[in-house]
């Protein structure tokens, strides 16, 4: 059974931090290291020297991670 103090706690939250909640929550029910195939390696070191060569192409997480939230609402 969950504390119910942690229950109340929970309620108090807002709506944008009970969300954020939840995902952080799903990220640790699922955190089992994915295995890359050669390919999707390839393709994370290609992009990484992508943004190495010219970090003006990126955004910073936090502004993706908001558009993302946006998206979902």
């Amino acid at each position: 059974m969950v504390n119910v103090a942690l229950q109340e706690a929970v309620v108090a939250l807002s709506h944008d931090e009970r969300v954020e909640l939840r995902d952080f929550i799903d990220m640790t029910l699922t955190a089992e290291v994915p295995v890359l195939s050669a390919e999707q390696r390839a393709t994370i070191r290609r992009r990484s020297a992508e943004m190495d060569a010219n970090p003006s192409i990126g955004i910073p997480w936090e502004e993706l991670y908001a558009e993302l939230m946006a998206d979902l609402r």
